[in-house]
Order: C-alpha cells, then structure tokens, then sequence
C-alpha cells in the first residue's frame, strides 16, 4: 500500500504556501484498507518530527508545529494495509511564502497625460555573491518577465 496524489491543503507542491500548519491528504494506492500510517518531516534538510505508529483508516493529518517564512518542507509518509504490511513510502514537499514584505516597490514614472503612453519598463540588473539556490520572489499588478542569467 503505497500514498499517492499526496496533498498540502489540496495543492501539489505548493510554494509560497501561508497557513504555518497546513493539512496533509492523500489517497492510497493498491490494498484493501488503510489500518495506519505514520509520517517524517524534514525542515531546510534537518529531521525535524518523525509520528509513530498511527492507528488510523484517516488519510490525513495536520503539520504537528509550524513552518516559518521562507522553510522548504518534506513530508515522507508510509500506509499499512488490513494485513499490516507497510507498503512502499511517499513523500511531497512545499515552501512557505514571505509573510511580511521587506522590500520596496518599484514605481514607474507618473503618467498625468490623457493620451495612452507605452507600458513602463522596469529593469533591475543584481549578482548573486554566493553560488547555490536562489530565490526570486515577484509581484506584481499585470504583466511581468523575469530571466535569470538571461533564461
């Protein structure tokens, strides 16, 4: 028996996720019945929760703490069936939002002319002083392109 479609309050690995302790659904694969499960949460690649044992046909649980800005999540999940075999293991992950702005907006010029002037563009050039993973965080109200190293 084996998790799938696993869910993180019914998205697929989200990111940018709000709710610090979101729901985990899934749906089993293959046997009869679900009988347990049990579960291992990693934060930023540190084991931070493993359950026990879970007596228990439900298919889902709430995030046992609370994920902070920015945190990158894995939740591997195991099922036993009515024979009380565990079955083959099943993991998501997700990536939680900012939930306090830090930066500026950008404002383009003011337009006060009542004809119809092009569309600002807004261009920011930066490097990155470490290598690894970055992460670029945008909003913005209509249209927006954004390439890193020109892709």
């Amino acid at each position: 028996m084996k998790p799938i479609n696993i869910r993180v309050d019914r998205l697929e690995n989200p990111l940018g996720l709000q709710n610090g302790k979101p729901t985990i659904t899934w749906t089993c694969d293959s046997g009869k019945k679900q009988t347990a499960y049990c579960y291992e949460i990693s934060v930023n690649g540190e084991s931070k929760f493993t359950s026990e044992k879970i007596m228990s046909s439900e298919m889902s649980f709430v995030m046992p703490f609370e994920a902070r800005d920015r945190d990158q999540v894995k939740v591997r999940i195991s099922l036993w069936d009515e024979n009380d075999m565990k079955g083959e293991a099943s993991e998501t992950s997700f990536e939680m939002g900012i939930s306090e702005w830090k930066a500026s907006w950008i404002d383009p010029e003011v337009n006060k002319s009542k004809e119809r002037q092009p569309a600002s563009y807004l261009k920011r050039e930066f490097n990155l002083e470490k290598s690894g993973t970055a992460r670029l965080y945008i909003t913005a109200h209509g249209l927006y392109e954004a390439k890193i190293n020109g892709k």
